[in-house]
């Protein structure tokens, strides 16, 4: 069946026997349109798997910018075929959205799709002289239903490829509202992880707790050890499924959460989701036959089955009220998914589950667990990572962690960069940052400044660091809090994907912050603000500032000491800004503050 759009035809193909499909095709603008296909039948039965394919010539696209997890595999070329082909999009899969830009940064074609939840399996890439584009509905077992729908929305505007991003992002957050962010989500964070692994204890963070307030760390993060003895390597979760505070390690989880407080500090707790460790005998045994895989170590909870999802709801209100808890950390959702996997569920036995579709049980234990922990405290902070981050499980979570990317400066800036164009509003969080204890403190600081503009994560002893290095991360954290709203509130815009963002910029009302991630960059602030900070983010000293008018220029080093004072007249000028320092503009003549002198 083909269909037309006004720019080029669906072929879709597939479609099973007792199922039709409805096509309509609505402007909204000269340059884009949304397609809608409504499928229904008489009788309720399977979802059709079906094909819905198109191409488009491949003209003056240099960039294609998808969310996926490599900086080769998201932002360049490759053939449709690379790798399978088929990327997986669903509740616990980034989400469906492509944008084809030249390398001027302009849109010349960008396409999403409704179905947020659903697994769709999608190819698209260069072959020939085109952009052939496949999607794939219905390849997972489905509940059975008379009718189905979703749109693709098509935007052809040649504007800046990170405005049409945002504008399908939010289109597709439309029918999935997200959760409410409390202000404690943009909080910065104290990360067990990194540092300690799972040799984590109360012990060690007792140390910790007073320099990480002293920073200005806001939020703890108990990672992954606080529930087994010993170390046992990071992919090893034999001591899961019980949910219970290892004694040697913790024995008085209550009172240390208790502690966190009277330092101002709020206290999470990790939780690997869906694992069940065959250390933890007795839930082991309770839940066999209920998993949708399993090892020699562990297995993986099958949440179709109602009692699954009520233990599973039961432990996250357990965690949060017995220990005082600001909330969760919840992990490995993504390893709820049966792509390459042999469903465990019969053809026509559901053998007590009252699912048979996973990504919509996953969806409704995610609700539940929200909603109850939401009757807990309004106020409730829930993390998930990247690649579980599209519309759809955005619903149930306030906090999106950037995926791991230890040591990664530029993937921590690209990831986060990634999830601040796609995720409004919820609060983004960088990977935990680490560094070696010698590290010097310029190196530090560009680290923390790749993640700019995202809730930082440390991760790092700081009972032990030197003076200096304290020091540093404290003068950091209060740079990022007087400058909070406008960092990770404002509207993101992102130059040159392709080469990892190297200028970024946030605009709130008529004041705009820039970094410059890359030397030889020249910025060019907008007409019309009010202030400018230009951040040099850079290995070099300077940056260089084209302006169209009489400028007032500040320069300070990052804890706020103003180096020097001078006015520049229209053209193109270098301004010394060093490495890691930053620089205030405003109109000459001027009577303004920038938000944190006010």
């Amino acid at each position: 069946m083909d269909f037309q759009t006004p720019w080029f035809d669906f072929r879709l193909t597939g479609l099973a026997d007792g199922w039709t499909c409805d096509y309509t095709c609505r402007r909204e603008a000269e340059e884009i349109c949304i397609a809608g296909f409504h499928f229904r039948n008489v009788q309720p039965g399977r979802l059709p798997a079906c094909r819905l394919e198109f191409r488009v010539p491949w003209r003056d696209m240099q960039i294609k910018w998808m969310p996926r997890r490599n900086m080769t595999d998201c932002h360049h070329f490759f053939p449709g075929w690379w790798n399978g082909g088929k990327f997986p999009y669903a509740v616990t899969h980034n989400q469906l959205l492509y944008v084809f830009a030249n390398e001027a940064g302009r849109n010349r074609l960008a396409f999403a799709c409704s179905e947020c939840c659903r697994t769709v399996l999608a190819t698209c890439g260069v072959s020939g002289e085109y952009i052939e584009c496949e999607l794939f509905f219905n390849t997972t077992a489905s509940d059975p239903a008379v009718e189905f729908s979703f749109e693709v929305k098509i935007d052809r505007r040649k504007l800046a490829y990170d405005c049409v991003l945002a504008d399908l992002a939010e289109w597709q957050t439309r029918q999935y509202a997200p959760a409410p962010v409390p202000e404690s989500a943009f909080l910065p964070v104290y990360s067990t992880w990194y540092q300690f692994q799972k040799e984590v204890s109360q012990a060690e963070l007792e140390k910790e707790l007073p320099e990480a307030a002293a920073a200005g760390l806001k939020n703890i993060i108990i990672d992954d050890g606080w529930q087994c003895a010993g170390n046992g390597g990071g992919d090893d979760m034999s001591s899961t499924g019980e949910w219970l505070p290892d004694q040697t390690k913790f024995p008085d989880l209550a009172a240390f959460s208790e502690r966190c407080g009277e330092y101002g500090v709020e206290c999470l707790l990790w939780v690997g989701l869906p694992f069940v460790g065959k250390k933890c005998a007795a839930v082991y045994e309770k839940f066999r036959g209920k998993y949708l895989l399993e090892n020699d170590s562990f297995a993986i909870l099958d949440p179709r089955f109602p009692e699954v999802r009520r233990h599973l709801v039961g432990v996250c209100r357990r965690l949060v009220s017995d220990y005082g808890l600001a909330g969760l950390k919840l992990d490995f959702i993504d390893q709820v998914h049966l792509l390459g996997r042999k469903d465990p569920m019969g053809e026509e036995d559901a053998a007590g589950r009252d699912f048979r579709s996973l990504e919509m049980a996953l969806d409704r234990l995610l609700d539940e667990i929200h909603s109850e922990l939401c009757s807990l405290r309004k106020d409730v902070l829930i993390e998930f990572r990247q690649f579980y981050s599209g519309p759809s499980i955005r619903q149930h979570c306030n906090i999106l962690r950037a995926q791991d990317c230890p040591g990664d400066e530029f993937q921590n800036r690209m990831r986060t960069v990634d999830l601040r164009l796609t995720a409004v509003p919820t609060a983004v969080h960088a990977d935990m940052m680490t560094w070696h204890p010698a590290e010097k403190v310029p190196v530090i600081l560009r680290q923390l400044l790749n993640t700019l503009f995202s809730v930082p994560q440390i991760s790092v002893r700081l009972a032990d660091a030197p003076e200096e290095v304290r020091r540093a991360l404290a003068g950091y954290l209060k740079f990022t809090g007087e400058y909070r709203e406008l960092l990770l509130k404002g509207r993101l815009s992102a130059s040159h994907p392709e080469h990892c963002y190297p200028v970024v910029s946030s605009t709130l009302g008529d004041e705009m912050l820039i970094a410059v991630y890359a030397d030889g960059q020249v910025i060019e602030p907008p007409r019309g603000l009010g202030c400018v900070v230009v951040v040099n983010a850079s290995w070099r000293d300077g940056v260089f500032l084209r302006v169209q008018s009489s400028v007032a220029v500040k320069i300070f080093d990052i804890f706020g000491s103003l180096l020097r004072e001078e006015t520049f007249s229209p053209g193109i000028r270098e301004i010394a800004v060093p490495s890691t320092g930053y620089a205030l503009l405003t109109p000459d003549g001027a009577d303004r503050h920038f938000i944190s002198e006010r």
